[in-house]
């Protein structure tokens, strides 16, 4: 018979008992890791049932199935910037400069034999009337004859050929000068409407002042969506699984019955003095026990915020446009701008 030592056997022991209590651990961890998976499973599947992408599509406006771009933002940024520059320099250079001619023939019409003009005599006033002729030297109204010399140059514009070419003139310089300090905000105005048209067209629509895929704004809607679900029903999935496996819940954490911690309850003791015996009733001796005093009320939860769609945000405020540059006066080609009391003279 072979006698084992006792040191031996202790040591034996000793080495059997961590391994236990390391098999329970693990064996604990791996029960819980599959109740979590259990739950994110369930709770997966209640999400996708209750995530319409039809009903999603239909609050956004959108085809259903959703459209996909027909042509990348950086193509049509390109298409867009090419357009605006062409007609924005046609209107200026074209159909700008024909407009203004034919506004400045209606307000400085050339007067002919026959019409009912004004001149204006800077001797003896203005005289009105009928056109009779209308001479290299001088005019006739109504049998008055005025000198060209004594015209305004206002009146001249009516009666000379070469004043009414070149006050025309200038009334198309001017304006295309007014215009074209308006290029920047006409460039800005031609732009937004452009690119509305051509974005729309390829299937993007307008989300926190940016232009985005209708797909992409599609996932966005059903990631709100599903984080509304997960929300709404995460808690109560999570305790349904927990409570089909027999844990507890204890101080906002789920443990197994097992590991609910005995709590030694010690009732307080009252010192009562030998010559004052206690008092009953509701007088101001009273000794409440700790354990039958009434609870601080309840502070009511506050009320649950009503979150709004990203989507449903308005556009955050456009910066000011920017003022372009006072253009160049037209004597002056290399720009230059004299101080403010400066007098130009002839």
């Amino acid at each position: 018979m072979r006698i084992i030592c006792p040191s031996v056997l202790l040591l034996g022991c000793l080495l059997l008992f961590p391994a236990t209590a390391q098999e329970e651990a693990d064996r604990a961890a791996a029960e819980l890791l599959e109740i979590r998976q259990e739950a994110r499973v369930r709770l997966r599947a209640k999400v996708e049932e209750l995530t319409d992408r039809a009903e999603i599509a239909k609050h956004l406006k959108l085809d259903f199935p959703v459209p996909t771009a027909t042509m990348s933002a950086k193509r049509i940024e390109a298409e867009i910037n090419f357009s605006v520059d062409l007609r924005v320099e046609d209107q200026f250079a074209g159909a700008l400069t024909t407009q203004l001619e034919q506004e400045a023939i209606e307000k400085f019409p050339l007067a002919k034999v026959g019409d009912d003009v004004e001149a204006i005599d800077i001797r003896r006033g203005i005289v009105t009337g009928k056109l009779l002729r209308n001479h290299p030297a001088y005019v006739d109204v109504d049998g008055r004859r005025v000198s060209k010399v004594d015209l305004s140059k206002e009146s001249m514009a009516f009666f000379d050929e070469d004043a009414n070419l070149q006050i025309r003139e200038r009334h198309v310089r001017r304006q295309l000068q007014a215009q074209r300090n308006r290029k920047h905000e006409i460039t800005i105005e031609m732009r937004k409407k452009l690119s509305k048209e051509m974005y729309l067209a390829n299937n993007y629509v307008r989300y926190k002042g940016k232009w985005i895929t209708a797909t992409e704004m599609m996932d966005i809607a059903v990631k709100y969506r599903r984080k509304k679900l997960v929300k709404k029903y995460g808690k109560a999935i999570q305790g349904e699984v927990y409570s089909e496996h027999d844990y507890v819940k204890q101080d906002g954490v789920w443990i197994r019955p097992d590991e609910i911690p005995i709590v030694d309850i010690k009732i307080p003791t009252i010192d009562i003095l030998p010559d004052q015996p206690p008092t009953g009733g509701n007088g101001p001796d009273e000794v409440v026990p700790p354990w039958e005093q009434p609870r601080p009320p309840a502070t009511p939860d506050p009320p649950p915020r009503e979150d709004v769609p990203p989507w449903e945000l308005p556009d955050a405020p456009a910066p000011p446009p920017v003022e372009p540059d006072e253009p160049a006066q037209p004597d002056d080609p290399l720009g230059f701008k004299p101080p403010p009391n400066f007098r130009r003279t002839k």
